[in-house]
């Protein structure tokens, strides 16, 4: 986690400022000095590297560490404020920590070195082009933000940024993928990752699960660092006080404190040890504003004595000094400022206030009398020009943009592009000095065209030197001529530039085949009556593996066998070894492969005896797989083959398809139930399980009293803690009992501070204000420990889907709670269904999805963890709450998911039974007994999918013919009304149909 909020520069002088000026002192302004202290150290470790760079020539690299976050130049600027000195002996005075005054060399030097360097912006474009060809994109992309911030005027800059950071984001995740994946690497792969989030690049977002694993690892790591730091502060002030070393307690727990500031990552600290930090954070303020109340005392006494031109007379914001009047005051708010903090001051001190007193009593002190003037001084100031003047720049601009447009053009490489960024900028090349950039540039690019042109033409004159060769009479007879040249026109085709010599190119390609056209057509010369037999015998090889039927396979071989014969003979006849052994080869192969062809048909034939036989699926499919596997089969016969076999593949997401719900992701999820939670289903239960704001609340009941011995209003208010102790007072005429009750606001939240309660008890028998009843744990609190966190738990451990439906039953029973209290955890119950709503059968009850509609229409901020809280709706509950209270769901979705679940078991207890086959003339083979009106499947040949067989769609030779059978042998529709008549529930209603599994409308 890098630091990524420095506080900014101005505003922090800004503030400092204001604690000068309003004397602001306390744990507050030494957060400040802190603050301004690591600024200047950061900004003066900064100034050093930059002039250190400078000093060895490399200015590129000052402006690159001067621009990094936050800007330096910037910075340390505002750093070096007027009051600076003034902020720095307040430190020393109160102990707070004091800062390093800047360093004004280095920062002037790197000021007046950019100064001094002429055309600066072009100097950084060299060095960027320079990084780029280099193939440095770190570099480049720090030099063209640089470039970018710098000139933001210059758009062709903004543009080249903005395309350099996808490029950096690529290399990072790059990098960092190398240094994940080598075994040792040159960099940890945590120290790569910093070094790209330090340019600025975002990768906590990443695509790429290892850099958002990685990153996140370092957030961990740098969190629990400091969750470390914030632990040892707590430790070390849990026995705060004025005789202990507080001030090393501070140091320790200013510097943790800011850098939870700059990283960002308070939020990421455990709440209950953000509380207990923020805790050492109040002792330390009342310890030091013990402190400082000492020191400012003791600097008013020195106030007091000192004489006009004594340094410590205090003056006002003139420069004039305070009378003696105003000082004593001063010295009076201090000293009662301090016993009201502090108690009792140290007896030296009260020795000098009483030695001051004396001295302002024996001085005759005057009335504070006179105002104070102050005069305006304006001065004006008159903007002038010169046409000359912006004559000059828009030429220099253009010249600017025209050396950009040739650069651009000779980076791109292309003749068409320099040729045309020569002709666009013509003019402000010619008005251009000789020995200048653009000149030189435009100088470049005409030389090149020049080259070009020329190689060109030198390319052409060997093209033509080729063509002429292979024209003659005898071109073989000239193979090395042919060679020669054909590595010369490659030398040139290289240096050329790709758009020119197309054609030329089209002319060499077209030599080169002509070249082996001839190779070629001597070669086939010679044995052209050999080639002829072996293209021959090869066909009828390739025949006889597409062979139709055995009698096909004999004729095929036949005429093989001819060819075999004849190759035999001329092989004889055959001079050249090496061709003769080839064909001696090629017999052997062609006689093997013919041997090998026959003994598949003898397989295959038995295989298509035993697929007749088969009348079991699995049988069936088994058998048509073993036929599939033949080569010799007929295309159009493994075609069918290959659509028939998807039908076991097909069959069980059939089933689970027409199983499931019209709407939904399917069933199987309800129907093989699995206790285990995912991670997010984990994570909401933790959630849940550990809500502060139901635990400990207590109740208390409430009478309100106004003169008279009957109570004139009773009621219940929620409390944070039980009630203390009740203290009584007696006076002649009444009893007043005080105590303190701490409750809760119109929100749910927590009042601030506890509320003073007084209730009065008179001798008449009256009594007046409220009263309050021993207070004892709200029911709510208790329910929430002993059910509902005892049904999480179960829930988490593995507990039914059904726990959840008792817990919303019991939830509706409980007519003591508050109905907010009721109705949020209703809708946490129905939300923890929703994350897997089959899986928990929220998806199969229409009573939970409708209430869970309903309460999702209520706003988030009407039904809050506190709203049971609010005093408000402890006032008047919400008669939202109440009316969806009073509708029942628990018992009507248990009926409803138990019913569905039945109807779904029972129904996916059935099976896809082969009740017959098609034929190849894509008729039915039934050999089973089909009821009527039953619904037979098979693979329909148009998609390829298994369907119910309906009029006019064609099926698939060879594919089995299905029917969808119950393991008791009764039907879908019986299977139906027989679960109606269990559940008393009516499946043609809305929205059950919805609900059914697709099998049943069919």
């Amino acid at each position: 986690m890098k630091p990524a909020s420095y506080p900014e520069a101005n505003r922090l002088i800004y503030r400092i400022r204001t604690a000068i000026t309003g004397e602001s002192v306390g744990l507050g302004a030494a957060k400040l000095a802190w603050q301004l202290a690591e600024a200047c150290e950061r900004a003066n470790t900064d100034l050093k590297a930059a002039r250190q760079s400078l000093d060895q020539g490399d200015l590129l690299q000052a402006l690159l560490i001067a621009h990094a976050h936050p800007e330096l130049l910037e910075t340390a600027s505002s750093l070096n404020f007027n009051l600076f000195d003034t902020w720095k002996k307040r430190c020393e005075i109160y102990a707070w920590r004091p800062p390093a005054a800047i360093d004004h060399e280095s920062l002037n030097a790197i000021k007046s070195a950019i100064a001094e360097t002429a055309e600066l912006k072009k100097q950084l474009y060299k060095d960027y082009r320079s990084k780029v060809r280099s193939k440095d994109p770190v570099a480049a992309y720090r030099i063209i933000r640089l470039i970018a911030d710098r000139f933001p005027e210059d758009e062709s800059a903004q543009e080249e940024a903005k395309s350099h950071q996808g490029k950096i984001h690529a290399y990072a995740v790059s990098e960092i993928k190398n240094a994940v994946e080598q075994l040792i690497p040159a960099e940890p792969p945590e120290r790569v990752l910093a070094s790209f989030l330090a340019l600025g690049v975002e990768l906590d977002k990443s695509e790429e699960s290892f850099v958002r694993e990685l990153y996140e690892k370092v957030s961990a790591q740098s969190v629990a660092e400091l969750t470390e730091s914030v632990e040892a502060v707590v430790q070390a002030g849990a026995t705060l006080d004025e005789s202990g070393d507080w001030q090393d307690v501070e140091k320790r727990y200013l510097s943790c404190d800011y850098e939870l500031a700059i990283r960002e990552a308070r939020g990421e600290i455990p709440t209950d040890l953000r509380h207990d930090f923020e805790h050492v954070s109040t002792k330390l303020s009342r310890l030091r504003r013990n402190y400082e109340s000492i020191i400012s005392i003791r600097i008013a006494i020195k106030g007091l004595y000192a004489k006009p031109g004594d340094p410590d007379l205090p003056q006002n914001a003139q420069g004039k000094p305070h009378s003696l009047a105003h000082r004593l005051e001063k010295l009076r708010s201090l000293e009662s400022q301090a016993q009201k903090t502090a108690g009792q001051l140290p007896p030296d001190l009260q020795k000098e206030l009483k030695d001051a007193y004396a001295y302002a009593r024996s001085k005759n002190m005057p009335k504070l009398v006179g105002l104070s003037a102050a005069a305006i001084i304006v001065i004006a100031a008159a903007v002038w020009g010169t046409t000359s003047y912006l004559e000059a720049t828009e030429r220099e601009q253009r010249q600017a943009q025209a050396l950009a447009a040739l650069q651009q053009a000779e980076a791109a490489d292309e003749i068409v592009a320099a040729s045309s960024s020569l002709d666009t900028w013509r003019d402000t090349i010619a008005s251009a000095p000789a020995d200048s950039p653009l000149a030189e540039q435009a100088a470049l690019l005409e030389d090149w065209l020049a080259s070009q042109r020329a190689l060109e033409v030198e390319y052409q004159q060997k093209v033509q030197r080729l063509e002429t060769l292979l024209r003659s009479d005898t071109p073989l007879a000239k193979q090395d001529d042919y060679h020669s040249l054909l590595v010369s026109i490659d030398q040139s085709r290289k240096s050329l530039s790709p758009e020119l010599g197309g054609k030329l190119d089209a002319r060499v390609e077209g030599a080169k085949a002509r070249w082996q056209e001839l190779q070629l057509a001597a070669s086939e010369e010679k044995t052209r009556e050999l080639n002829k037999l072996e293209r021959e015998l090869a066909s009828a090889l390739s025949q006889a593996g597409k062979a139709r039927s055995r009698s096909e396979l004999t004729r095929i071989a036949n005429a093989a066998q001819q060819r075999m014969e004849k190759i035999e003979a001329l092989s004889a006849e055959e001079e050249d070894a090496t061709r003769a052994k080839q064909l001696s080869n090629l017999l052997i192969v062609a006689s093997n492969q013919l041997s090998e062809i026959a003994t598949k048909w003898d397989a295959l034939e038995s295989e298509w005896q035993q697929l007749n036989q088969a009348a079991e699926l699995e049988n069936y499919l088994a058998s048509l797989e073993r036929i599939h596997s033949f080569d010799i089969l007929p295309a159009e016969i493994k075609a069918a083959i290959s659509r028939s076999l998807t039908v076991r593949t097909q069959i069980a997401s059939l089933k689970s398809e027409l199983l499931g719900p019209s709407e939904g992701e399917g069933s199987k999820a309800f129907f093989e139930f699995d206790p285990a939670l995912n991670t997010e289903e984990q994570a909401f239960l933790d959630e849940l399980m550990d809500k502060e704001v139901f635990k400990d609340v207590y109740v208390s009941t409430v009478q309100y009293f106004e003169g008279s011995a009957e109570e004139q209003s009773e009621y219940q208010t929620y409390l944070v803690e039980p009630l203390p102790e009740i203290e009584s007072q007696e006076q002649n005429s009444h009893i007043t009992f005080t105590f303190q009750a701490h409750g809760f606001d119109e929100t749910g939240q927590p009042e601030p501070e506890p509320r003073d309660i007084q209730f009065i008890s008179r001798s008449d028998g009256s009594f007046w204000g409220f009263f309050y009843k021993p207070s004892e744990l709200a029911p709510e609190s208790e329910y929430y420990e002993r059910s509902i966190k005892n049904t999480l738990k179960l829930l988490a451990s593995g507990a039914d889907r059904l726990a959840i439906i008792d817990q919303l039953d019991a939830l509706e029973k409980r007519q003591d709670l508050s109905p907010a209290f009721r109705l949020y955890w209703q809708r946490q119950l129905l939300e923890f269904m929703s994350l897997r709503p089959q899986k928990w059968g929220l998806a199969f009850s229409p009573s939970l999805k409708e209430r869970s509609q309903e309460l999702s229409k209520l706003p988030e901020s009407t039904l809050t963890e506190s709203t049971w809280l609010s005093t408000i709706e402890q006032a008047a509950p919400s008669p939202e709450f109440d009316a969806l209270l009073k509708e029942s769901i628990a018992d009507t979705a248990e009926s409803e998911i138990q019913a569905l679940l039945g109807l779904f078991q029972r129904a996916s207890e059935g099976r896809f039974a082969m009740v017959g086959t098609v034929s190849t003339e894509q008729t039915l083979d039934l050999f089973a007994s089909i009821p009527e009106g039953e619904t037979l499947w098979s693979v329909n040949a148009l998609t390829g999918r298994v369907a119910p067989l309906a009029e006019g769609v064609p099926l698939t030779p060879f594919a089995p013919v299905l029917h969808y059978q119950l393991e008791d042998g009764g039907s879908l529709g019986q299977l139906l009304l027989q679960v109606e008549e269990e559940t008393q529930l009516d499946f043609s209603e809305p929205p059950y149909p919805s609900l059914l599994p697709a099998i049943f409308r069919r």
